[in-house]
């Protein structure tokens, strides 16, 4: 299960409060696996701030460049986001670039706020919806960060260079080459390797 906290604390560490680790597994192994996940999330979380303060500061200078932030959609629902994986499953480059694209992903309410998260054992993305005025995962960069691991190969490190290289692929296509440079830069300055 791949999950996406909304604070920057350390996702992975199984003393937080609410986490959970698998029967049998072992904590030196799970870093091992998803070693850059906090770098990732971090990354992740710092882009988000961006967004959202886009309203007021839409002008970003960034690896020596002035930006114009782009818009990032936001989900009223999660029949929406159903309707967003399937039109983005659906395009032609995607289903050339990443054979998985072919399986389709449904997507459901999750319970609970913590976290977004794929299975991909059953193709299916898990979105907290809105609860008290808050849908923090109903944004275009969690979604596209859930679809990153659907298009993954079979045995791909988590959150390792590969999945970070085709997450910021996608959302150089999907939202725009402005997102794609913020991502990249903002990774790189996390110390998260890009494949």
């Amino acid at each position: 299960m791949n999950q996406r906290r909304p604070d920057s604390g350390s996702p992975g560490d199984s003393s937080a409060p609410g986490s959970r680790r698998a029967r049998g597994s072992h904590p030196a192994r799970e870093q091992q696996r998803d070693s850059q996940r906090t770098r990732v999330y971090e990354a992740e979380h710092a882009v988000m701030r961006i967004f959202d303060r886009s309203d007021n500061y839409p002008l970003l200078q960034i690896a020596g460049s002035t930006i114009t932030i782009p818009v990032e959609r936001k989900f009223a629902s999660v029949d929406n986001v159903q309707i967003y994986c399937d039109a983005f499953l659906a395009l032609r480059w995607v289903r050339e670039t990443w054979p998985r694209a072919q399986v389709p992903v449904v997507v459901r309410r999750r319970s609970g706020q913590q976290a977004a998260h794929y299975e991909r054992a059953a193709a299916t993305i898990a979105v907290p919806g809105h609860v008290n005025a808050s849908a923090w995962a109903m944004r275009e960069l969690v979604v596209l960060h859930e679809l990153a691991h659907h298009l993954a190969p079979a045995g791909e490190q988590t959150h390792g260079p590969e999945f970070v290289g085709r997450l910021v692929h996608i959302v150089g296509e999907i939202i725009g080459p402005e997102a794609q440079l913020m991502l990249r830069v903002t990774m790189s300055d996390m110390g998260a390797r890009v494949g």
